[in-house]
């Protein structure tokens, strides 16, 4: 399924999280870094994504849409990924991870 439990502690706003997303716009050195803090699964999955996609394999979901594929995600799945912090949530059309845009910073920023 699109859904993988991570354990106790959430992904979204972790450590981890944040080094496997610095991971994907670095070099190797910055994914092998990640590749060590974040889990076996989700790291493959991770890797299988990047060798099949062009582009990123972790993408923001804003505004009800995956910027990877521009498709429109499911409310719930939408809503889950604003919410809940022990899942990580995959598009349904593409398969990249998906990440919560922070829409309060982002609004806050426009004129």
């Amino acid at each position: 399924g699109a859904r993988e439990s991570v354990g106790r502690r959430g992904l979204r706003n972790s450590d981890r999280d944040r080094a496997l997303v610095r991971g994907v716009g670095g070099g190797n050195q910055e994914r092998d870094e990640a590749a060590r803090i974040v889990e076996r699964p989700l790291y493959a999955r991770y890797e299988q994504i990047r060798k099949r996609r062009t582009g990123p394999a972790i993408v923001v979901a804003r505004d009800g849409n995956c910027s990877g594929c521009n498709m429109r995600l499911p409310p719930q799945l939408y809503y889950k990924l604003h919410t809940l912090s022990d899942t990580v949530e995959s598009c349904p059309a593409c398969h990249r991870l998906l990440y919560a845009a922070d829409e309060t910073n982002e609004t806050s920023q426009q004129p």
